[in-house]
């Protein structure tokens, strides 16, 4: 079946082509008796307007990208969830689009290309801007630098290229990780193993953060590379802090599990632990207000798009949400393996 055209409906209202866009658009120009029998005919025949000729007439199509490296960890889906509320509120739609990085696995190269194939396609007028959740350790200026070049507005969420000039929406990374490092000291930690890098401007800052804190308190602390030589000479409680539950704490636990073994643990995560803490006598965890993030990202980006005067600050930082504890179910601990 062939598609309806605009050229059509026009014929059989007997009214010119421009008139009958109009009419279909709403437009208050076109008497309300011609618009009316206009959208019939047309709802009749089933005729959908040809968006893509609209964006390229009116230059918008209110629709925003989303483009982010998966939905394996619960903080993506709570980040599109809320950013998909923002921009519906703000009678924007929300496109998601996922690049699958493996940064440091087999795919990169292929994950790297995917990437490149998703901006160059954004950059086409099929969205009028994007948020982008770059890839962690890998550097993704040349990929983000073309969207520079034409001006399409550009909105980092959560991790950023600290060297790329547009609007950043983070979280207090260096306060959270703060937070956790002072909770772990107050929890008995004699040593803390630190497993935050500096491969992205989110860890670095929590790697700053955890530092400090343990500084000021007089803990001794390492980082994973000098685990072998200074874990033994920490007390008999170690607190080990890293980004995520999956991909810095269990392979380390891991590679680790028996030297670990031999003190009493306490885990420190950023947003969610799954399961049960064992063998860590409990879990800290710094959650992050992905709403709050989100929702902002999603406003700076809109701002961009129409233009408006007045910009906040490129680099806003939201504060940690919560920092709450998880403990064994029935309040169960491992033994001190020392005793």
């Amino acid at each position: 079946m062939s598609r309806v055209k605009l050229s059509d409906i026009a014929r059989i209202c007997r009214v010119d082509i421009s008139t009958a866009s109009r009419a279909i658009r709403g437009d208050v120009r076109v008497k309300v008796q011609t618009r009316d029998k206009i959208k019939k005919v047309a709802n009749r025949m089933g005729y959908r307007p040809n968006q893509l000729a609209r964006n390229l007439v009116g230059g918008a199509t209110r629709t925003i990208w989303l483009v982010l490296p998966s939905l394996d960890a619960s903080v993506d889906h709570r980040l599109v969830r809320s950013a998909s509320h923002q921009a519906n509120e703000c009678d924007y739609t929300l496109f998601v689009a996922l690049h699958d990085s493996d940064s440091f696995g087999s795919l990169a190269t292929n994950t790297s290309n995917h990437y490149k194939l998703i901006l160059d396609r954004a950059m086409q007028g099929t969205t009028d801007g994007v948020i982008v959740i770059p890839r962690r350790g890998l550097n993704d200026k040349k990929i983000l630098d073309p969207i520079a070049r034409i001006k399409l507005p550009l909105v980092f969420l959560d991790n950023y290229l600290a060297d790329f000039s547009c609007p950043i929406v983070t979280s207090e990374n260096e306060q959270g990780a703060a937070e956790l490092a002072q909770r772990a000291v107050a929890s008995g930690a004699n040593g803390v193993v630190i497993l935050f890098d500096n491969l992205n401007p989110v860890d670095e800052a929590r790697r700053i953060g955890a530092q400090k804190a343990l500084v000021k308190a007089g803990i001794p602390f390492c980082y994973q590379q000098d685990v072998h030589r200074e874990l033994q000479s920490f007390g008999p409680m170690v607190a080990v802090l890293g980004s995520s539950q999956s991909s810095t704490i269990l392979p380390f636990l891991s590679k680790h599990f028996t030297e670990l073994l031999q003190h009493r643990l306490i885990f420190g995560v950023f947003d969610d632990w799954i399961g049960d803490p064992s063998p860590a006598e409990k879990v800290l965890v710094a959650v992050q207000d992905c709403d709050r993030m989100a929702r902002q990202a999603v406003s700076r980006l809109i701002a961009l798009i129409e233009r408006k005067k007045q910009q906040p600050p490129r680099l806003l930082r939201v504060p940690i949400k919560e920092l709450r504890e998880q403990v064994p179910l029935l309040g169960l601990r491992r033994p001190d393996c020392r005793d």
